[in-house]
């Protein structure tokens, strides 16, 4: 399948799950991943979309396989910083959160949330102290004891200062 056709595929997926069609929507990105095995979009968006159907198990195998797919594939370095994607960390982290994983989220959270805060401070970007002020108070309620509220100061920082200014790109 060309890339055009497998982009085309690939919107219609994103409509369907946006009209909360997730069994089609399922259907259009297993057909990527059949066309198309090394796209990490597709794991990627798949992986949130099995999320939101509950299916947790399932999506955390996806989200992986997006990571994984992710780091040997080839970025322009001006796009991406990281060898990691940070939006596939933040997925992971919350489906396994919501599977009741919250220590493995909480730690994967916070590696990511700190390389963005790095990443935006060497950018001259004043949401660098923000960011950093979030994740100073997760560290507070996390040596008190409280995982989840620590998991849950630091998602809102993510909604906040990562995910709001990021542009998402398909190539």
């Amino acid at each position: 399948m060309s890339y055009k056709k497998i982009l085309k595929v690939f919107q219609h997926g994103l409509n369907l799950l946006e009209g909360n069609d997730y069994e089609a929507a399922l259907k259009h990105f297993q057909k990527i991943q059949q066309d198309d095995p090394g796209n990490y979009q597709a794991y990627l968006a798949l992986g949130q979309m099995l999320w939101v159907m509950d299916r947790f198990a399932e999506a955390e195998a996806c989200l992986v396989k997006a990571a994984d797919l992710f780091s040997t594939a080839s970025h322009d370095t001006k796009e991406f910083k990281w060898e990691e994607n940070p939006l596939i960390n933040i997925a992971l982290a919350r489906c396994r959160d919501s599977a009741g994983k919250t220590a493995q989220a909480l730690a994967l959270l916070k590696t990511t949330v700190k390389k963005a805060a790095e990443s935006l401070k060497a950018e001259g970007k004043i949401s660098a102290r923000a960011l950093q002020i979030q994740i100073d108070k997760a560290e507070e309620w996390e040596q008190m004891g409280l995982a989840e509220e620590a998991f849950n100061v630091l998602s809102y920082a993510v909604d906040l200062y990562i995910i709001k200014p990021w542009k998402i790109i398909i190539e």
